[in-house]
């Protein structure tokens, strides 16, 4: 089954996103979509699974994704922890070594 991803019935965004997620369905001029079928024993049920893999890919990239919120270095709590961590490892390394009874 082909199916074209011109504008006119699909928004440019979701075809874009439609095109990343299922790459290898696309075509090398990037226009069309191709689902086979060879699943079922019957032309027609080929047909139908192509279909509803087709339409669970749409639904799939239908949705816009979630802008995450990315967090840029390291929070000052984190920078207390790994200091008082360092400084805890340095005591233990500092008391290795020969005893002096």
């Amino acid at each position: 089954m082909s199916l074209s991803l011109s504008p006119s019935w699909i928004p440019a965004d979701v075809a874009g996103r439609l095109r990343a997620a299922k790459s290898g369905w696309v075509t090398k001029d990037m226009e069309r979509v191709v689902v086979h079928g060879e699943e079922k024993r019957t032309q027609r049920g080929n047909r139908e699974a192509a279909v509803n893999r087709l339409l669970k890919a749409l639904r799939e990239a239908w949705p816009e994704p979630k802008e995450r919120n990315i967090r840029e270095g390291i929070s000052d709590q984190g920078k207390r922890r790994r200091k008082e961590d360092k400084r805890k490892r340095g005591e233990v390394k500092k008391n290795r070594g020969k005893v002096d009874y």
